[in-house]
């Protein structure tokens, strides 16, 4: 039997247009990485014009000022982005790569090279990031983001993505690439070692900690396929949550109905409610969680985060990989704030 992996899958068949001309901003412009939002763009495959828009607190807009300030487009199919220390750790994935630059005035700063099929990245200290990398056999990368070097790297399951920290322990979910897994891997981030592997559904994809530390575990299900490819059925979506003491599963139940596929995942400011995306961003009490959640914003979206400080809930536009994307901007209880125009592709919005 074999299994689409939808998440990876609709990057390689995107369309194959360049972007639009950037605005310029005024020389020397610099933002305020403290309070502004990065977002996310990855740009069509093979096309090299991936970026980060930046939109400050009060609604003004940068669609791709790393172009702007460098002349030179960031590259090609921008997973994830890191934000340390007035720093930008940009995950390129088909470019095999990352681009670290200023997150005021967007220069480069560095290129970390040596990965072979990079995804998201999570700082574990001040001077140590995790990258999860691999199509098919997983690795977890270790970055020493004081030197920009690739200092050692951690086998995990197949197809790593996101990753969260509870504590001493990082849990990195094995979507399977593709090929096929329902583990998540839990890394001690002092030893740099995987001290368990904890199984939840098929093609866990997003995790985030609440409030008490417990870790919430998506997964998005899998398309089944025969050997010509036709498609027979699905496997279901599912959520668990895991005590980060002991990784047993504390709770599960699985999502929507068969042939629903969420990938997003999301933690309120406080850790109390967990948010995720299907059909709309639905929202659970962290501790007395009752499906099918309540639905706060209805809609369809591509991605779903939330602002650390403030609560208020973003979402991007889904993507035709040709135009601009649009970014939405929530508050906490899902009113409409804003509405802007950002790179294409957009699948994350990120705040120090």
């Amino acid at each position: 039997m074999r299994y689409f992996h939808s998440t990876i899958s609709f990057a390689l068949i995107a369309s194959l247009l360049f972007s639009c001309k950037k605005d310029t901003p005024p020389d020397g412009q610099t933002v305020n990485p403290a309070t502004g939002a990065y977002v996310t763009n990855e740009g069509s495959f093979l096309n090299v014009n991936a970026s980060v828009s930046y939109i400050s607190s009060s609604g003004n807009v940068l669609v791709d000022p790393y172009f702007d300030k460098n002349n030179v487009p960031l590259g090609d199919v921008l997973q994830s982005l890191l934000l340390k220390s007035n720093r930008g750790f940009a995950v390129l994935n088909n470019s095999s790569r990352i681009e670290v630059f200023n997150s005021a005035d967007f220069s480069n700063i560095a290129t970390v090279e040596g990965l072979d099929y990079p995804r998201s990245i999570i700082a574990v200290s001040d001077q140590k990031a995790y990258i999860t990398s691999g199509a098919i056999d997983g690795t977890v990368f270790i970055l020493d983001m004081t030197t920009y070097a690739l200092t050692g790297a951690v086998a995990v399951g197949m197809g790593p993505e996101k990753m969260t920290i509870s504590g001493d322990h990082v849990f990195v979910t094995n979507s399977g690439g593709f090929s096929e897994d329902h583990t998540v891997s839990v890394i001690n981030s002092s030893l740099d070692a995987v001290v368990t592997t904890i199984d939840v559904g098929d093609r866990p994809v997003d995790a985030i900690t609440d409030a008490l530390g417990r870790v919430w575990v998506l997964s998005a299900g899998a398309i089944e396929y025969d050997d010509n490819w036709v498609e027979i059925g699905h496997t279901a979506a599912m959520l668990h949550c895991i005590d980060p003491t002991d990784f047993s599963i504390i709770w599960s139940a699985e999502l929507g109905v068969l042939g629903n596929h969420p990938d997003d995942l999301a933690v309120s400011s406080d850790g109390t409610k967990v948010y995720f995306n299907l059909d709309g961003v639905r929202e659970l009490n962290a501790n007395s969680p009752t499906l099918p959640g309540e639905m706060i914003i209805p809609g369809a979206f591509s991605s779903l985060d939330v602002h650390p400080s403030n609560g208020e809930i973003w979402t991007t536009s889904i993507s035709n990989f040709v135009s601009n994307s649009s970014v939405y901007r929530y508050s906490s209880s899902g009113v409409l704030k804003g509405t802007f125009e950002a790179g294409i592709g957009s699948n994350g919005v990120y705040w120090k």
